[in-house]
């Protein structure tokens, strides 16, 4: 569903908004960013040296900052409620028990997601 929903937070619209959080969004608000700081934090911990571990230090930063920016621009428009069930921190709204990861799974599209996986996995390998 990620490719054929519209994010919530790209929407125009009026000030109340009725937003349904479904798939990766009862996971995290923001899978993107923090799967590319976790990137930039894995790489980080590996740096041999300083210009790499400032390099790849700053994907957390950035990333971790542009959540809690985009976050702060966003409560104005969305509703209160979009934010009581979700989280930043993956897992941590599940964990709390204000969403289900059993209903995430059961609407998030694996299929489409390990086809397009595999068709790039396709791509890089003829184009190398």
């Amino acid at each position: 569903h990620a490719f054929s929903t519209p994010s919530p937070t790209a929407m125009p619209g009026t000030t109340e908004r009725t937003i349904s959080v479904k798939g990766l969004t009862r996971i995290t608000r923001h899978g993107l960013f923090l799967s590319t700081a976790l990137w930039g934090l894995g790489n980080a911990l590996i740096a041999k040296t300083l210009p790499g571990l400032v390099f790849w230090g700053g994907f957390p930063a950035f990333f971790l900052g542009g959540c809690m920016h985009q976050d702060m621009r966003q409560r104005a428009v969305l509703p209160k409620e979009f934010y009581d069930q979700t989280s930043l921190l993956p897992f941590q709204a599940i964990y709390e028990g204000r969403n289900s990861l059993h209903e995430a799974l059961e609407e998030m599209d694996h299929m489409k997601g390990t086809s397009i996986g595999v068709g790039l996995l396709l791509l890089a390998k003829v184009m190398n």
